[in-house]
């Protein structure tokens, strides 16, 4: 409620439907204020909670309004990939959910919503290999096609904790995504799915196998294994799997990742890409290494510790190459570096 002790943290999540009808009218006049943000039809937060959250837990946090709305939906697509906890390299601009009806599928065209809020994107059922569009609708109609599951989001979607919401299960979520998004951005999410078991990636569960039609036509099941043989647990970021595909699509020499270099001083560094024989170390530098994300000392002293370390690095012989996010979108010049720095053809 509005109303609540200011000595309170703000709701995640307010509902017209939660609250009596005059609250309801006070709930979509703080929303027009500026105060509260409509998240779906009906469904607000407050402006308070909705600038403390990275993008991706505000994708979640709509996620959680259209649930609590229309707790039968079932989330999809990169929506599923977050929710299942798998890394997203761009967060989506709409909640994928399914339909059974081909009518309704595509982009929402609903209630206005706060600027910034993802709308539904709604798609029909996935189509296994060998089975026909109008047998998917009917076997999702009747409830006879993969069965969805019901999880509760991650804590830092601030949802209500008593939510679960209906999504597809992880092994329909990673073959009917993964092959349809960029190369880059699929990596990211095998590699992150590669380093959830120390034996036998996911992929090859029983499971999973078991689900393989799911990957659809023959080509995207060639993607899928293209990226299933690149992957690896190893991988530190979604930024340094981006940066793995850029190396493979343009001919370098498959890197030791994570390679240990022992300094002269002591201590161990680990280079994020190391080609050995070359003399060459690749570093990807993503802004959360000097925000404090993942750093609790002051961004300075990060990066003179970053500094440091490669000086010694280079007091041993050894070239550094570093790039960040903005040198993937223009990959040719980085590859260009890479080959004058002494990084050779595969």
């Amino acid at each position: 409620m509005l109303t609540a002790d200011p000595g309170r943290p703000p709701a995640p999540l307010l509902s017209t439907a939660w609250v009596p009808s005059s609250e309801a009218e006070r709930l979509a006049r703080s929303a027009r204020r500026g105060d509260l943000i409509r998240l779906a039809l009906g469904m607000f937060t407050s402006s308070e909670v909705w600038r403390e959250l990275a993008p991706w837990d505000r994708h979640l946090l709509t996620v959680a309004a259209v649930s609590a709305r229309s707790p039968e939906a079932v989330l999809c697509r990169e929506t599923a990939l977050l929710i299942h906890g798998l890394p997203v390299v761009r967060t989506p601009k709409h909640v994928h959910i399914r339909t059974s009806r081909p009518e309704r599928a595509g982009r929402d065209h609903g209630p206005t919503l706060t600027t910034g809020v993802p709308r539904l994107f709604r798609h029909e059922p996935a189509l296994p290999r060998g089975t026909s569009r109008r047998t998917a609708r009917e076997q999702h109609r009747a409830g006879t096609g993969l069965d969805s599951i019901r999880v509760a989001l991650p804590p830092t979607a601030r949802a209500p904790q008593d939510l679960r919401v209906r999504v597809d299960p992880l092994s329909l979520t990673v073959f009917d995504t993964v092959p349809r998004m960029p190369g880059g951005a699929a990596l990211a999410v095998m590699d992150a799915l590669a380093g959830r078991s120390s034996d036998d990636p996911p992929w090859e569960t029983e499971a999973f196998v078991a689900q393989r039609p799911m990957l659809g036509p023959r080509r995207r099941e060639a993607q899928f294994d293209e990226l299933a043989e690149l992957a690896d647990a190893r991988s530190g970021s979604p930024g340094e799997s981006v940066s793995r595909w850029v190396l493979h699509r343009h001919g370098l020499a498959t890197p030791s990742l994570q390679h240990p270099i022992t300094l002269r001083g002591g201590g161990t560094a680990y280079a994020d890409f190391a080609w050995v024989e070359a003399g060459v170390l690749g570093e990807f530098d993503g802004l959360t290494k000097y925000s404090g994300i993942l750093d609790s000392r002051p961004p300075a002293d990060v990066v003179v510790a970053e500094k440091l370390r490669e000086d010694a690095l280079r007091a041993q012989g050894w070239t550094v190459v570093r790039w960040v996010w903005s040198d993937l979108q223009n990959p040719e010049r980085l590859v260009a570096r890479l080959l004058r720095a002494g990084v050779p053809p595969a």
